[in-house]
C-alpha cells in the first residue's frame, strides 16, 4: 500500500486506522472528515504527503506520530490538535497553524528535530509543553 484514498462520504478516520503501515507515502483525507482518531497514522514513517481538508475539527493524540513529513498545514477549522500529535517526525523542518486553531496538546511536535519554523496564532490559547 504506496498511497491511501479514503472515499467522500467518511466522516471520521478511526482510532489506530492505518497504524503502522510503514509503507504508506500518501494519503487523501476528503472534505467532510472532521476528525482524525488517536493513533491513526502513528508510525507510518514513510508517509510525506497528507492534505488535512477544512473541514477537520480534531486532530487526535498521535494521530501523525513519527510521520515522514516535511512540512504541516494544520488549517483553522481545527480547534484542537491533540497529545504528541506530530511527535518524533524527524524531517519535520516547518508547521503552520492557522488561525482558528485553539488548542495544542502536550508534546504536539516533541521530537522534531529538524524542525526549525513553526506559525502559532494568537486563536490558541492553550500550549502549554509543545516543545519545539
Amino acid at each position: 500500500l504506496k498511497k491511501v484514498v479514503i472515499p467522500a462520504g467518511v466522516l471520521k478516520i478511526g482510532n489506530d486506522a492505518f497504524h503502522y503501515c510503514d509503507k504508506l507515502t500518501g494519503a487523501v483525507i476528503p472534505d467532510g472528515v472532521t476528525e482524525i482518531g488517536a493513533g491513526a497514522f502513528l508510525f507510518c514513517f514513510r508517509l510525506t504527503s497528507a492534505v488535512i481538508p477544512e473541514t477537520v475539527t480534531a486532530i487526535g493524540k498521535d494521530a501523525f506520530a513519527c510521520c515522514g513529513f516535511t512540512d504541516v498545514i494544520i488549517p483553522g477549522s481545527v480547534k484542537k490538535i491533540g497529545e504528541s500529535a506530530f511527535q518524533n517526525c524527524k524531517d519535520l523542518t516547518k508547521a503552520v497553524i492557522s488561525e482558528g486553531v485553539t488548542e495544542i496538546g502536550d508534546h504536539a511536535f516533541n521530537g522534531c528535530m529538524h524542525l526549525t519554523e513553526v506559525v502559532i496564532p494568537d486563536s490558541v490559547k492553550k500550549n502549554r509543553k509543545i516543545c519545539l
